[in-house]
């Protein structure tokens, strides 16, 4: 079904007098700081310099500062302190029970969803340690999560649980939306789509938004894994040598979109997915680069603009031109994929097997819950390790077999 969108000459928009205007109130603290956030070497200021600032301003994205400035090793961030949690459950306690009705569905029905995919830790460090701003957003991420999910909000963020109805797009387009981890210069985790060769009316209009917040989780998971080997380790939060820490470093947004359409620009699912990085889950986007056209740019992108935040707007990057100078661009803002440009093909079959990967992990770490919370609760666990092992060799290769075939049926039927 074609999108009946159109571009109303009324539409809201940001003209290049707005862009000007907002350029010339920058102050110099913003100008080195937006610099820093582009060029990834944002770890030697605090948050709160440039968090908050979401007012409905814009600048030109190639107008804005472009100059790295010189590079400084992260301050480690600050932990969330017993009182500070108090604080928070203080603050969630007094929102009215209309704006936390998922909120508290959640806490009765999947109670280890809240501790594991919406660490009240997380909010409050997202929000600069502010107790009432960060309850706030903890509602509001449920609030969305169920608007988004439906009745599968309340299952884990897995390919088996909340996005067990997308894997066959995932399948056959395992590029539209990925986490990319250990390529980005100065630590920060790549949050990519390529929606290159890929008409997007024919997907279910939420597809896109879904497949964005299970790789934001997976992102948090990743940052959480690093943290806890950090600790395990005895290293300290700054420690440069550990990469993809979206707590200190943050993310990247990158997005290919050269041969989009106007009738593939979904405004309700574009402002969805602005929203979710902006205002839903607690990450910290540094940077938005766009490859995208002349169309796209004249068009559509003072629309996006407008409800993207100030904040963001700031941040974007526009890339044109073909494959081999956009990652060489690319590379000049630390994002380096040029070892990684089988993600360049939207329907590359090798990049399936990363979904068959990604199941059979999440099986193992799902199986190795239970084994522990059976432990902790059974006064005589008995050993069933070896039935556990065979249980998980039959299913991995079950996993790769079945998505095979998947994958072969749904390219010939688009083929």
């Amino acid at each position: 079904m074609k999108s009946s969108f159109r571009i109303s000459a009324t539409a809201p928009k940001f003209t290049h007098a707005d862009e000007k205007r907002e350029m010339s109130k920058l102050t110099d603290a913003e100008i080195r700081g937006i610099a820093d956030d582009v060029y990834g070497n944002s770890n030697n200021r605090t948050r709160h310099e440039h968090h908050h600032d979401d007012t409905n301003s814009s600048t030109s994205s190639n107008n804005a500062p472009s100059s790295p400035s010189t590079p400084a090793p992260p301050k480690p961030k600050k932990s969330v302190t017993p009182e500070e949690l108090a604080s928070f459950e203080l603050e969630l306690s007094k929102l009215p029970l209309s704006d936390k009705t998922s909120y508290e569905r959640a806490l009765f029905e999947c109670p280890e969803l809240i501790v594991k995919e919406s660490n009240p830790e997380r909010f409050l460090l997202n929000e600069n340690h502010h107790a009432e701003r960060a309850a706030k957003k903890l509602a509001l991420y449920w609030e969305m999560r169920q608007s988004i999910f439906g009745e599968k909000a309340f299952l884990p963020m897995t390919l088996e649980g909340a996005m067990s109805d997308l894997v066959p797009t995932m399948l056959v387009f395992p590029n539209l939306s990925r986490c990319i981890f250990d390529v980005e210069e100065h630590g920060r985790i790549i949050i990519f789509g390529n929606h290159e060769g890929v008409d997007l009316n024919e997907l279910d209009p939420g597809a896109l938004v879904r497949m964005l917040w299970y790789n934001l989780h997976l992102a948090m998971k990743h940052d959480d894994e690093q943290q806890k080997r950090r600790q395990e380790q005895q290293q300290p939060q700054s420690d440069n040598n550990t990469k993809s820490n979206i707590t200190a470093h943050g993310l990247v947004a990158v997005n290919f979109g050269r041969r989009l359409t106007l009738d593939q620009f979904n405004r309700r699912r574009n402002r969805l997915i602005v929203k979710s990085v902006c205002e839903y889950i607690p990450v910290q986007v540094q940077a938005v680069h766009l490859v995208t056209c002349s169309l796209f740019i004249e068009q559509v992108l003072p629309l996006v603009k407008w409800y993207m935040g100030r904040r963001l707007r700031f941040r974007i990057r526009l890339h044109q031109g073909p494959d081999k100078e956009i990652l060489q661009s690319l590379v000049s803002y630390g994002v380096d994929l040029r070892d990684s440009m089988h993600v360049l093909d939207p329907r590359d079959y090798e990049s399936s097997i990363w979904i068959a990967n990604q199941i059979e992990r999440e099986r193992r770490e799902q199986q190795q819950e239970k084994d522990a919370n059976e432990a902790l609760h059974s006064p005589s666990p008995t050993s069933s390790s070896r039935t556990h092992a065979q249980e998980e060799s039959k299913d991995d290769t079950s996993i790769y077999q079945d998505l095979a075939e998947q994958v072969e049926t749904m390219n010939l039927k688009s083929s």
